[in-house]
């Protein structure tokens, strides 16, 4: 046989089982009007009623499903606020290629109807059985076709991941560190599988003592492990959950693993799903586990496809407290040390991709900047502490950041004229909500208020004044610290003979960022800043004398000590 020959051979060979593939297609369509349905989940159940294969239907309407071997099957195609379609059985022999178009109903915006012939769910209440049956219908269609959409590649987005540390009091992001990939995504997280976390939970102490915490995808919300493990209930939507309709689940009592509780909360109006929230239970050793958690936020892009858009997972960061013994009956020694939650860890990340809807955006904040004669301060970097997020006001003294996430942040503005004393010039706090934008309106620190903040321990008063020396290392410019300085001057007593000069003086030791702050000076009074080389050798540097409530600056060039 000829090389050529071979070739060909090993070709058809290779093209056999693809040619001798069992294939129904067909187009999905509404009803009334004709249309071509996009993103429609289109299953192939064979007849123990397992799916064998899926597929979400094209921007026209489309889809195709390959089953794995001949045999009898059935067809069935879910439309989000919509009822189920079955087909009737089929015979599908091998090598053979059906088509069969549906057809579904229109949108009707109320809950449809299911009939269970899945695994049946575990229900808090008999009373809500259909209603808990008819959402959990509507909420794995879409966890279904998240997973089809990733599977499929449907999707090019750009996928940010971050890094946060949160106070656990406030939830108040104190750092922030971020990284995007521009691409394809594969999987913007994953979790264990369903039978792990099952067996071990969804948090668990690692061989080197620390704990290991994971987040419920797609795949581990539709396993029947995770619906056997838990029972679910309607949940009626809070205040900040309006427009919403929810589906709760906790973990069936016999649970004895670190578990998770939440709810899958859908749009009431059209029951697509938005969000999962979750919370990690038996957590004893925490004060407030509602905190320990996360969420996974959904979406529908215009083609058809979903995506997950926006997900967290919150992790504890946990030190020791050590107490005394409270009561007296104690006949030895001891002390109580228990875990203290002192940080929060926040992981997760936010996807774009292009056809999301237009609800779906980040966050923006405005406002203005006002010196402390509420004139606009222009120049000033307004930014959110612990992240890369800033911007600059104007001549006006406004400024605008977008493309902000979610969060409780502290809001930082920073001056030249504020940071040669080491302050900020104002700060605040902005809870932002995603797609909202927040006004803030911000005034820069008076003098009163920056001679508090300068001097904690000695009330400002106005017949003083106060000195602010940064001190530098004289041979690199950089911030020195703990070097010796001091202030010196003569305070004159008495009158006539009985005129007494008294030298006074006032220590002070630079912080790690070489500031030094000298309160309380005398106004109109000759003062000379010295270099300290010991308890008493003063080598003086400069003078200067004070107004009344005047804050001075001074940069102070020190050699640094020799190691």
């Amino acid at each position: 046989m000829s090389r050529i020959a071979r070739i060909l051979t090993l070709l058809c060979l290779v093209r056999a089982p693809i040619t001798q593939a069992q294939l129904v297609r067909g187009t999905v369509t509404e009803g009334n009007t004709g249309a071509p349905l996009s993103g429609v989940l289109v299953a192939l159940v064979d007849d123990s009623a397992r799916t064998v294969a899926s597929a979400l239907t094209s921007d026209r309407g489309l889809y195709g499903v390959r089953a794995p071997s001949a045999g009898r099957y059935r067809i069935e195609a879910k439309r989000i606020g919509v009822r189920r379609y079955t087909s009737a059985m089929f015979d599908l022999a091998t090598g053979e290629s059906r088509e069969l178009n549906v057809q579904l109903d229109a949108l009707l915006y109320t809950l449809p109807e299911v009939v269970v012939t899945a695994l049946p769910l575990c229900k808090r209440d008999d009373r809500d059985g259909a209603r808990v049956a008819a959402l959990w219908d509507e909420a794995r269609t879409a966890l279904a076709a998240t997973q089809i959409s990733l599977r499929d590649r449907l999707f090019s987005a750009r996928l940010v991941r971050y890094v946060r540390q949160i106070d656990p009091a406030t939830l108040k992001v104190i750092d922030e560190t971020r990284s995007d990939v521009q691409g394809v995504v594969d999987r913007p997280f994953f979790s264990l599988p369903a039978e792990s976390l099952s067996a071990h939970g969804f948090w668990r102490k690692d061989q080197d003592g620390s704990t290991l915490y994971f987040a419920p995808d797609a795949a581990v919300l539709l396993s029947d492990r995770f619906q056997a493990d838990h029972c679910f209930g309607y949940a009626r939507p809070s205040r900040d959950r309006k427009g919403m309709v929810g589906l709760q689940f906790e973990p069936a009592k016999r649970r004895d693993v670190g578990d998770v509780r939440g709810t899958l909360w859908l749009d009431a109006r059209t029951f697509e799903l938005r969000f999962v929230e979750y919370q990690y239970t038996n957590l004893d050793d925490f004060a407030d586990n509602l905190r320990l958690g996360g969420e996974v936020h959904f979406a529908r892009l215009r083609s058809g496809a979903w995506i997950v858009r926006r997900w967290f997972i919150r992790m504890p960061q946990v030190g020791r407290s050590v107490s005394p013994p409270v009561g007296l009956t104690s006949t030895a020694p001891s002390v109580l040390v228990r875990s203290v939650v002192y940080r929060l860890r926040e992981e997760g990340g936010d996807v774009t991709a292009e056809g999301l809807r237009v609800y779906e955006k980040p966050a923006m904040l405005i406002g203005e900047v006002l010196d402390s004669l509420r004139r606009p301060l222009a120049g000033a970097r307004v930014r959110l502490d612990g992240t890369p997020y800033s911007g600059v006001t104007g001549a006006s003294g406004t400024f605008a950041l977008d493309s902000l996430p979610a969060g409780n942040f502290d809001v930082v503005v920073e001056h030249a004229d504020y940071d040669a004393i080491g302050l900020k010039a104002a700060s605040a706090d902005a809870v932002l909500a995603e797609g909202e934008t927040v006004r803030l309106n911000l005034r820069a620190s008076n003098t009163r208020e920056i001679v508090s903040r300068l001097c904690p321990t000695r009330p400002p008063a106005r017949d003083r004044g106060t000195l602010h020396v940064s001190v530098r290392n004289a041979a690199t410019e950089g911030p020195l610290a703990f070097a010796d300085l001091a202030v010196t001057w003569l305070e004159v007593s008495g009158s006539g003979a009985n005129l007494l000069s008294t030298t006074r003086q006032q220590d002070g030791t630079s912080d790690s960022r070489g500031g030094i702050s000298f309160c309380g000076l005398p106004s109109r009074t000759l003062l000379t800043l010295n270099r300290r080389l010991g308890s008493d050798r003063l080598t003086p540097m400069d003078t200067l004398r004070l107004n009344q409530g005047e804050i001075a600056r001074r940069v102070a060039r020190v050699p640094a000590p020799r190691p």
